[in-house]
């Protein structure tokens, strides 16, 4: 990502969610998201205010499982290879969506709480 040029906070949040799709892809291909982390943290400090899925989290006080969850899902919508990489996790090419046990499976630090009614 050298010379991004970062021209406001609308671009450089969507960049941010692609960085972040971007290290989802590695988890769910079972890789190291190391590269992943090194462009989110660079696109992060380029952004003049939280990211809009950061706003989220602070809003609903979402655990970093929970905001992995939401980028997930919102994931499959907005990015096709996410989509499919969940339908090659599920053994299955017609399930090209997020799950709970997809997520509990590969996201880390996991847990059933975010079930519960107060979560």
């Amino acid at each position: 990502m050298n010379g991004l040029r970062l021209l406001n906070w609308t671009e450089t949040n969507q960049q941010f969610m692609v960085a972040e799709f971007t290290r989802l892809k590695a988890l769910l291909k079972g890789e190291d998201p190391s590269e992943a982390l090194a462009a989110i943290d660079q696109v992060q400090a380029a952004l003049p205010s939280p990211s809009a899925i950061d706003g989220l989290v602070e809003c609903f006080g979402l655990s970093s499982f929970e905001r992995d969850v939401l980028l997930l899902c919102a994931g499959v919508e907005m990015d096709s290879e996410l989509a499919t990489l969940c339908g090659t996790c599920h053994h299955n090419a017609n399930r090209e969506y997020a799950s709970f046990g997809l997520a509990l499976a590969v996201l880390k630090e996991s847990h059933w709480s975010a079930l519960t009614p107060l979560r």
